[in-house]
């Protein structure tokens, strides 16, 4: 939504001292589901919708990167899942880990079915 309304030639602004957020499950099992969830919907976009895939940025304020090939979008989740287990994150870990079964699984089954 915030490329589409810079593409637009608006202006995104953030008002002082307002939070925004969504908070997160209250359970583990629902967390890493609704990550699983999050992936398989990622790779459903990435497949059928590539139009719609929008780099994110590792910080608020970063120059929004030029998309990216598949090898790069795998080199940077291996770089994250390697990140959050040497940094002892554990949650962190489990839920990417979660994400990229979700997209993988999802992506798989979107590739096969374009084949048929």
């Amino acid at each position: 939504l915030r490329h589409e309304i810079r593409t637009a030639g608006y202006r995104v602004v953030v008002i002082p001292n307002t939070y925004i957020h969504h908070l997160p499950p209250d359970r583990l099992f629902r967390l890493l589901r609704q990550f699983v969830r999050n992936g398989r919907q990622s790779a459903l976009c990435t497949v059928r919708y590539p139009q719609w895939v929008i780099e994110l940025t590792e910080q608020h304020g970063d120059e929004v990167p030029e998309k990216r090939s598949m090898l790069q979008r795998i080199g940077r989740a291996t770089g994250r899942l390697a990140g959050a287990l040497l940094s002892g994150r554990f949650i962190w870990f489990a839920t990417t880990m979660a994400y990229q079964i979700g997209f993988t699984l999802e992506y798989a089954r979107l590739s096969i079915g374009k084949k048929e």
